[in-house]
């Protein structure tokens, strides 16, 4: 039996059937949300939703509904405005500028709180803005691509400083339609400077690696995991989070040490990447002392 499609816009609206002069019926999607009896403006989302909002509360939680371009109605007719957002999108958006407790951001699927962020962005509203930047942060590791691009879009340097690191291993196909000519210019001459790192990290590495002979097994397991922790370091400074873990998980107290001094030298080297931002602004790495 197949699944039935449940239509967005009923999770956020009453379909209101009107009938027509001519006989024919006209169907309006109305938020229950935001359906007030005293409101002044009505905004029409891209998907039909109406909104019934007060203009007051648009002006003084947002930039980006001056009142003044609303001032085209009549004292007849509720004034209306089509805005080129999707109803769901509208109605966590508006939640922000009413006295009201926010809606629960950090449950939203990723691609959701993007599209809310956007609009945020776009409509000053304040509110939403700063908690879908906390929200984002918290997202770096698990979908660190969408951080990266919402940061570079709206020039948040602390934040794709943040992510950038999370981003490398991304093929660049990947990044090309949602990072601007600059941002990717950016991200061009970023990885440039993690592909130098890596040649001279792994020849550090090798180097290290002989000259320790007499302190780490060349056996069986021991052997396999000593090779997995140096492939790790070896890959990026997203792998940073994974290598406490590897450490713990080699047994051989005769290894140990070996591979604890590893991820300490690691993490050294990893400290003075040079931030994303360096090379939006035109400043060239440095790799002379990388390792």
């Amino acid at each position: 039996m197949a699944e039935s499609v449940v239509d967005e816009r009923d999770l956020i609206s009453t379909k209101v059937v009107l009938p027509k002069v001519d006989g024919s019926e006209d169907i309006v999607f109305v938020s229950k949300k935001f359906c007030h009896s005293s409101a002044d403006i009505a905004i029409i989302s891209s998907d039909d939703v109406q909104f019934k909002l007060h203009k007051k509360n648009l002006a003084f939680n947002t930039g980006g509904f001056p009142p003044l371009e609303f001032a085209r109605g009549t004292n007849i007719e509720l004034e209306q405005v089509n805005l080129s957002e999707r109803g769901y999108i509208l109605d966590l958006l508006f939640q922000f500028a009413y006295p009201q407790r926010y809606p629960d951001v950090k449950s939203l699927a990723v691609d959701i709180l993007s599209e809310l962020a956007d609009a945020a962005e776009k409509y000053e509203v304040y509110g939403a803005i700063s908690v879908c930047d906390i929200v984002m942060r918290f997202t770096i590791p698990t979908h660190p691509v969408e951080v990266f691009a919402y940061a570079t879009r709206y020039n948040y340097l602390d934040l794709a400083d943040e992510a950038a690191p999370f981003v490398l291993g991304t093929p660049l196909s990947d990044l090309a339609d949602k990072l601007s000519a600059d941002a990717l210019t950016g991200w061009i001459r970023y990885l440039a400077w993690w592909d130098t790192f890596s040649r001279l990290w792994t020849k550090y590495l090798i180097q290290s690696t002989m000259k320790s002979r007499n302190t780490i097994c060349l056996k069986g397991d021991c052997l396999e995991e000593c090779t997995t922790l140096i492939t790790t370091l070896g890959a990026s400074m997203v792998s940073m989070k994974m290598l406490v873990d590897l450490t713990e998980k080699i047994s051989c107290t005769h290894c140990k040490p070996y591979a604890t001094a590893l991820v300490t030298a690691a993490t050294t080297k990893f400290s003075g990447a040079p931030k994303f931002r360096t090379y939006l602004r035109g400043q060239p790495g440095n790799t002379s002392d990388v390792v």
